[in-house]
C-alpha cells in the first residue's frame, strides 16, 4: 500500500513525498487518514526550514478509521474511527500518515 505524506524542505516549504505504508507491528494499528490538522509546532517549523526541530510529520493529528490491526491488540477493531493523540509540542507522536 502507497502513502502520500507532506515534508519539510531545507530552504522552507514542503513537498509531497509517496511512501510505502508498513504493515502494523505488535501493539499498533494502521489507519486510514480522513483529515489532518496542523499545529503551531507546523507552522514554527514550517517557518523556521527543516532546521527545526520536530520529531513529527506536519498533519500528525488526524482522524480515521483502522483498517489493520497489529498482533496483541484487543481495544481497536478493523472499522473502528480513532483519532491521533497530540502531545506537549508534538514531540512523542509516534506516527499517523494520512493515506
Amino acid at each position: 500500500m502507497k502513502g502520500r505524506n507532506v515534508r519539510y524542505l531545507p530552504a522552507g516549504g514542503l513537498e509531497i513525498i509517496e511512501f510505502d505504508v508498513p504493515d502494523p507491528g505488535p501493539g499498533e494499528v494502521q489507519v486510514q487518514g480522513t483529515a489532518c490538522g496542523i499545529c503551531a509546532w507546523d507552522l514554527y517549523t514550517y517557518s523556521h526550514g527543516s532546521n527545526a526541530p520536530s520529531a513529527a510529520p506536519p498533519g500528525h493529528e488526524g482522524i480515521g478509521t483502522v483498517i489493520k490491526v497489529g498482533h496483541g491488540v484487543t481495544s481497536l477493531h478493523e472499522g473502528d474511527r480513532v483519532a491521533g493523540e497530540g502531545s506537549p509540542r508534538c514531540t512523542t507522536t509516534k506516527r499517523m500518515h494520512c493515506t
